[in-house]
């Protein structure tokens, strides 16, 4: 699911390893990569997930496109 999906929608709800799970799109936060400090740098929005049948905020990553790709050749890369 591209970011730019969850951005639109606000809240995706998807099924993960048989755990329905509640993807939340988190405005507002900004780029550590592009500017000397964050404050200034470009906003590219962030996410949560939740489970749906507890609340609870499940950890997850977001893992550079580059880095999936090297190590989970398998994983399918969706453009934003």
């Amino acid at each position: 699911m591209p970011f730019s999906a969850l951005e639109r929608r606000r809240t995706i709800a998807a099924a993960v390893g048989g755990e329905r799970l509640e993807f939340v799109w988190v405005p507002e936060v900004r780029s550590s990569l592009d500017e000397a400090s964050i404050p200034a740098g470009r906003e590219i929005g962030s996410a949560l997930v939740r489970s749906v049948g507890t609340g609870e905020l499940v950890p997850f990553d977001q893992p550079f496109w580059f880095a999936v790709a090297a190590f989970r050749p398998d994983v399918r890369i969706v453009k934003r």
